[in-house]
């Protein structure tokens, strides 16, 4: 895979203090049934790597040297500099590197109803999560306490960064809908993830880290 072959949308958060924004993409098909695979091989626990109150965290060992997934992960990257190319050459002047990309662990999270990941960061230069299984909608997660004031983050994927009067943060409404599909993002971005409630099912998603060698 190359990158013109690669198909994301990008977008932006606020860059008043260089926090840039995440690119969007589906993951193709000839994937999918290999991640499937890799999932369900995956055994070793890597919960104490991670902040995450969610008791099943997996390393994915069987994506470590498959040469398609390592190449849509570059291609990833590679999109993600070719939309904020400030961020990225900020990076490499502060490495001082103009070295060949990483693609670090891959793990798999199985979120069940009422866990969660606390407000955190990633290390690397970028990270990526795609969702591969989602069990509610945001339709019905918002019934739950309807009169809220504030509804939007209910059971979200959510970002948190500087704004011009304190902290913004942005939701994305992560899904069914949102099944294998992926973001990219600066891996010093915080983030986090609201529980859902609606649901005995898993939720199941991928995460991993991208550096420079």
């Amino acid at each position: 895979m190359n990158l013109r072959d690669f198909n994301f949308t990008p977008q932006d958060l606020s860059q008043t203090s260089g926090t840039y924004g995440y690119i969007q993409s589906t993951c193709p098909d000839e994937l999918r049934t290999k991640i499937l695979e890799s999932i369900k091989t995956a055994r070793d626990p890597y919960q104490e790597h991670l902040v995450g109150q969610i008791k099943e965290e997996y390393l994915i060992d069987g994506l470590r040297d498959d040469p398609l997934w390592q190449s849509y992960i570059v291609c990833g990257a590679l999109a993600h500099e070719s939309t904020f190319p400030g961020y990225w050459k900020g990076l490499k002047s502060i490495h001082k590197s103009d070295s060949n990309l990483h693609v670090d662990s891959t793990w798999v999270n199985y979120m069940r109803k009422h866990e969660y990941n606390p407000l955190h960061h990633h290390y690397g230069i970028l990270s990526y999560v795609m969702w591969v299984q989602v069990p509610f909608t945001m339709e019905e997660e918002q019934k739950i306490c309807p009169s809220a004031k504030e509804n939007s983050s209910v059971a979200s994927f959510t970002f948190v960064y500087p704004g011009v009067h304190g902290l913004d943060q942005t939701n994305l409404p992560v899904d069914k809908s949102w099944e294998w599909e992926i973001v990219f993002f600066p891996s010093h971005l915080y983030h986090m993830v609201y529980p859902f409630q609606t649901s005995d099912e898993t939720r199941i998603s991928i995460s991993g880290n991208i550096y420079l060698d």
